[in-house]
Parts: structure tokens; C-alpha cells; sequence
């Protein structure tokens, strides 16, 4: 819009964490961000992520069911905290696609599919992180990592039913050349464990 002379107003109805990269909606006009929320919540769209955890999760598959607040004394940390003390409720579900077990280069590490039932700030790191897997290269919630200059998360399908067409429309966002490079030490990826993502 920019590039071509016309007027906009950026309408985004979720965002992405820092340094996470993949898919965002935007609307063009407000009646439609409205229409995709209700009060701020998502109401009409589905989002999924990719991502590459440190260590095996305890499971293949599973709903992380854990209220997140801000870590006491930060203004930038997220936490597990119990809904009496102020967390607000967050569902993360996530499966297990792959893991490599431990070597000289890398720890033990999974590439997780995971679906989020909330949006929390910082749900899918924290959650993660709560397990004992935090994600690769996420300096705030786990290591930096020398494979990764970054967590190792990234936005890669997003659907949603067009509020105006009524028409059912999927997105997706193959992973960058940094979250790539990683996907090679797994060497039982075949194209079907990430059919759904290219």
C-alpha cells in the first residue's frame, strides 16, 4: 500500500513475538478485524507454529494446561502462576513430529507442532519452558544457542473463514533458511511429517 501511493490503516489481529517469525492476519478495514474478534480474543482463525524445543517432552502428544501472569519483579517476563495469584488461563496443544537424541553439536532436540486454544503473551515459550523444553536459542526463557541466532519458533499455518466470501481459506509459510538449517539435524524428517507446512 505504501510502495503505491494508497491510504491504510494497519488492523493486525494477533502478533508475534519478537525474533518469532511466520504468518500474521491483517485486516484492511476495522469492520472486518471486529468481525475475526470478539473482545480481543480470537474468534474466527486457527494458528499453528512450528517449533524446535530443547530436550524430549514428557509426551508425543498433549494439552499444556497452565495460567500464565508476569514474572514478579519483570517487566518483560511471562510465568506460570496460578489463576488465584492472577494468571489468566492458557491452552497450548502440541505433537511431537521428530527428535535427535543428544551429540557433540546440539542437546536432545524435538521439532513440536503445536495449536493454540489461547494467545498469551509469551504461551507457547513459557509453556515450553514449564516442561523442562524450552526452545532453542530463547536467551530469555532457556540458552542462546549457537545453532540459531533466535528461539527456533515460527508462525507457519494459519486459517480462517473469510467473514465477507464465507469462503474456508488456508495460509501457510514454509520455515526460514535459520529454522531449516536446525530441521537438518533431524534426520527422520520425511515430507510428510511437514506436508501440512509447505
Amino acid at each position: 500500500y505504501e510502495e503505491k501511493g494508497l491510504p491504510y490503516r494497519f488492523h493486525p489481529l494477533h502478533r508475534l513475538d519478537r525474533d518469532t517469525t511466520g504468518l500474521v492476519l491483517i485486516a484492511k478495514r476495522p469492520e472486518l478485524q471486529h468481525m475475526l474478534t470478539k473482545n480481543g480474543t480470537i474468534k474466527l482463525f486457527h494458528r499453528e507454529y512450528l517449533a524446535i524445543a530443547c530436550g524430549k517432552l514428557p509426551e508425543r502428544e498433549a494439552w499444556i494446561d497452565a495460567p500464565l501472569g508476569r514474572r514478579p519483579g519483570s517487566t518483560v517476563e511471562q510465568a506460570v502462576v496460578p489463576i488465584e495469584n492472577g494468571g489468566k488461563s492458557a491452552r497450548t496443544h502440541y505433537t511431537v513430529l521428530a527428535e535427535t537424541d543428544a551429540t557433540d553439536a546440539h542437546p536432545a532436540l524435538s521439532l513440536v507442532r503445536l495449536q493454540l486454544e489461547t494467545g498469551r503473551t509469551h504461551q507457547i515459550r513459557v509453556h515450553l519452558a514449564a516442561l523442562g523444553c524450552p526452545l532453542l536459542g530463547d536467551d530469555l526463557y532457556g540458552d542462546a544457542s549457537p545453532l540459531i541466532a533466535r528461539q527456533a519458533l515460527h508462525a507457519a499455518r494459519l486459517t480462517f473463514h473469510h467473514p465477507i466470501t464465507g469462503a474456508d481459506v488456508a495460509i501457510v509459510a514454509p520455515p526460514p533458511d535459520d529454522f531449516q538449517r536446525v530441521l537438518a539435524f533431524f534426520d527422520a524428517i520425511g515430507t510428510e511429517t511437514l506436508k501440512d507446512f509447505q
